[in-house]
């Protein structure tokens, strides 16, 4: 949603906060954590005085995937080599080397799965932090968890998560925006008063503020792989409004309600929620739709209203 505020004031934060999470939502993690040493070689702590030698020896570079990794939770080498190397073929062989060294350091794990099949090669995979990584890492994410490796489903969910976070960064590094702060589950939920007094917790997947020229925006993010069916999105939608109306948010954010962006994998699919959100009483007024190919217009401020009316 667009803000009242114009883009000449920026909040201050700190430097690293587009990479880093913190606990907005609360203190409480109930979120699905993926395995991130499945299938590695090597189990077991890390000694301390090795943790600090890897420590001093590690790169910017290097720091800069453990807090990507820190913030998303999953990454495709293709998404880690746009966010940190040159999108170039000798970009591409540095992040290959790079990855395979951290890999080897056990800082990141790479998951049993490729994305886009074989042919993808190193920059098909997908990357967690492992034991180091996580060691090393100063969110409080940092426990090294070992469960069964996650499903494909869970695994294209968050790299849909990432892609978002991904594609932000890209346009602030193109200049067309600011992004003034990212936030993914469960660091972007919501903890409210619901019905009956109860306490509730609306769970984004993810929450992001940026700059245009002229605005602020604010968005909640929901990644549909088109695997709910209608009631499911109705009553997400519904919860949403729920909190809309209590007006935590708005007061949090001088006024403001973010946008609740619905990015579909393809066009069939966003008809289907841009339906959706049209037979639920007032969800049009916070809630839009629109593909993951049109995520990169919207995010350069492309009204809520144009989109729901094509």
């Amino acid at each position: 949603m667009m803000s009242d505020r114009l883009s000449g004031r920026v909040d201050s934060q700190d430097p690293n906060d587009q990479v880093r999470g913190n606990n907005q939502a609360g203190s409480r993690d109930d979120s699905p954590t993926p395995d991130v040493v499945a299938g590695h070689p090597k189990t077991g702590p890390i000694h301390p005085n090795r943790l600090h030698e890897l420590a001093a020896s590690l790169s910017d570079v290097d720091r800069a995937v453990i807090d990507v990794l820190s913030l998303v939770r999953m990454a495709s080498g293709a998404q880690l080599n746009r966010l940190l190397w040159p999108t170039t073929p000798s970009g591409a062989r540095a992040a290959r080397r790079r990855l395979k060294r951290l890999t080897e350091l056990r800082v990141v794990a790479r998951l049993h799965r490729q994305v886009g099949g074989i042919k993808g090669g190193s920059q098909g995979y997908t990357y967690a932090l492992d034991v180091a990584g996580q060691r090393l890492s100063q969110t409080r994410h940092t426990r090294v968890v070992r469960r069964p490796e996650p499903s494909d489903a869970f695994v294209d969910h968050t790299l849909g998560v990432t892609d978002i976070y991904v594609t932000l960064r890209e346009a602030a590094m193109a200049g067309a925006i600011e992004l003034e702060m990212f936030r993914a589950e469960p660091d972007c939920w919501r903890h409210y008063t619901g019905p009956g007094g109860r306490p509730a917790t609306l769970k984004p997947d993810a929450y992001a503020a940026w700059l245009t020229p002229e605005w602020e925006l604010l968005a909640f993010f929901e990644v549909d792989r088109g695997t709910e069916h209608i009631g499911r999105l109705k009553r997400k939608i519904s919860q949403y409004l729920r909190y809309w109306r209590t007006g935590d948010e708005q007061r949090d954010s001088a006024g403001a309600f973010p946008s609740v962006v619905w990015v579909a994998h393809d066009e069939r699919r966003a008809q289907v929620l841009r339906t959706v959100i049209a037979d639920v009483p007032e969800a049009a007024e916070i809630c839009v739709a629109i593909t993951a190919a049109q995520l990169a217009g919207f995010i350069t401020n492309t009204p809520r209203e144009e989109v729901n009316n094509p």
